[in-house]
């Protein structure tokens, strides 16, 4: 879910060295300037990589590389729903005859002018 933290986790079952280890995101080095990332490694062994806020635009594949060896992983970060209430939409519809707004195409909020 778009927001809520993703860590992608590797375990090898030897020592590994910091230089050893590369992250990738479909295809492309990440690097540690990349800000919507963190990387780590703990007790030589384990690697992650921390997406504290992950956004629909960074779903995909990521692969890490240990020395060589490889391992992807597909991520899908879906969004949450974002819908307009009627009751916080407020507009003043000048010399428009009607318009129409929806975050939702299957339910338009529908505004006509007023006469009078």
């Amino acid at each position: 879910m778009e927001h809520e933290p993703v860590t992608l986790v590797a375990e090898v079952d030897r020592k590994i060295k910091p230089d050893e280890v590369k992250w990738f995101f479909r295809g492309k080095e990440i690097t540690l300037s990349d800000r919507d990332y963190t990387m780590s490694i703990s007790d030589n062994k384990v690697c992650s990589l921390i997406l504290f806020n992950p956004r629909q635009d960074i779903s995909g594949e990521y692969t890490i590389n240990i020395g060589g060896a490889t391992s992807t992983a597909k991520l899908t970060v879906k969004g949450k729903p974002r819908w307009w209430s009627a009751d916080i939409i407020c507009l003043q519809l000048l010399g428009i005859e009607s318009c129409y707004f929806s975050s939702n195409p299957d339910q338009p909020i529908k505004s006509e002018k007023l006469r009078g």
